[in-house]
């Protein structure tokens, strides 16, 4: 028999579920088979050159020559697109993919994206969608993440699965982008669900997510022996006062950052943490940070998760979002705990970064559940 308590509960939940499915019944939804989103796919001609020319590279990497790229291609090579969007026939004109693509791995042919897609034409017209992740091309399928949008597509997430259709010249590649974006009335079951248990007065586990938290160390090289990170923008803005000489507003970095388990770099690796910090304060030392760490090892072996936000340095413990994720980690949110741990030398700051994530609770459970044999692995539980 239930409690007062337990019963005044369970009220509760069923009148707030209800005024919830009220609502999100109410709210239009694109028009497609049985009200569910429509699964995009679309093919992104990135054109490097010659007529009809949509991509330019407007950061020449400073880094080393790459190894696995053709002749001239350099570590922080950085492309600006305004790439035409074709429909599923690749034909008709849909869209435009505006954004950027950053040469981001010291090794291998590793690209991270930031782009946003808007829809000109179907039945997502005038919305748009964002994109961003890492593009290992050397792979056949590659997944990047739906990290938000506009319009109909507001607040979308999910995943899109990224692979090179064909080359129609040196200059001229098309990428099949498969959209697969999560939307609104997906929580119409969710809050069915919520009804259901909370009638028969059941766990609501099956409504969470499940936890995701890791703690792992980001080494920041920035010259000398086993240098990871160039400035690939020199910044025109004024010296910050708050730097040492030589740091100026707008310089930009580009990272291919060892993550290892322990704060020592003689620790296992288990990842990299790929992307860009820019400083972007005029007075403090504050960086707009944007990687995508890929770990390659231990529980979530080939994931990876998405970071952003604002590092201000003279803090000792800042805290940044997590936006987005790929493989057991699609879906990712959460935030980050990102303090520096120690500085090595002059060049070589250790980062901690504690990663306090979730995902949709039905995602697959990371092989080998649990922190056995995974120090970095602090939890993985239902929150």
């Amino acid at each position: 028999m239930l409690q007062p308590a337990e019963q005044v509960t369970a009220m509760a939940i069923i009148s707030i579920a209800g005024h919830l499915l009220a609502l999100i019944l109410a709210v239009a939804v694109p028009a497609s088979a049985g009200g569910l989103p429509v699964r995009l796919r679309l093919y992104m001609h990135d054109i490097t050159g010659g007529p009809g020319q949509t991509a330019v590279q407007v950061v020449n990497g400073t880094g080393p020559l790459h190894p696995a790229m053709p002749p001239g291609s350099h570590f922080g090579d950085t492309m600006v697109v305004d790439d035409l969007l074709t429909d599923v026939d690749d034909s008709k004109p849909v869209g435009r993919a505006q954004g950027s693509y950053t040469l981001a791995c010291l090794r291998a042919p590793v690209f991270v994206v930031s782009i946003t897609l808007v829809l000109t034409d179907g039945p997502y017209k005038g919305s748009t969608i964002l994109i961003a992740g890492r593009d290992d091309i050397s792979e056949e399928v590659r997944e990047l993440a739906v990290v938000g949008g506009t319009g109909k597509l507001r607040r979308a997430t999910g995943h899109v699965l990224w692979t090179t259709a064909r080359r129609e010249s040196p200059v001229h590649m098309v990428l099949e982008l498969d959209v697969v974006p999560e939307h609104r009335r997906q929580l119409v079951a969710a809050v069915a669900l919520i009804l259901a248990v909370a009638a028969a007065v059941a766990p609501l586990g099956e409504a969470r997510r499940q936890a995701v938290r890791l703690r792992v160390y980001m080494h920041d090289i920035v010259g000398g022996a086993g240098q990871t990170s160039v400035v690939v923008v020199k910044g025109p803005g004024p010296a910050n006062p708050s730097m040492s000489p030589g740091n100026n507003f707008g310089d930009t970095v580009i990272i291919d950052d060892v993550v290892t388990e322990g704060p020592s770099l003689a620790s296992r690796e288990v990842g990299r943490a790929q992307g860009t910090y820019m400083l972007a304060s005029m007075a403090r030392p504050v960086f707009i940070v944007d990687i995508t760490v890929v770990l390659t090892d231990g529980p979530y072996n080939g994931s990876t998760i998405l970071i952003a936000g604002r590092d201000d340095t003279s803090e000792e413990v800042r805290e940044l979002a997590v936006v987005g994720g790929s493989g057991m980690l699609r879906r990712a949110s959460g935030h980050v705990l990102w303090r520096t741990a120690k500085v090595e030398s002059k060049l070589h700051a250790v980062l901690e970064l504690d990663v306090h994530a979730s995902v949709p609770a039905a995602a697959v459970a990371p092989s080998g559940s649990g922190s056995h044999g995974h120090p970095f692995l602090v939890t993985s539980a239902s929150e």
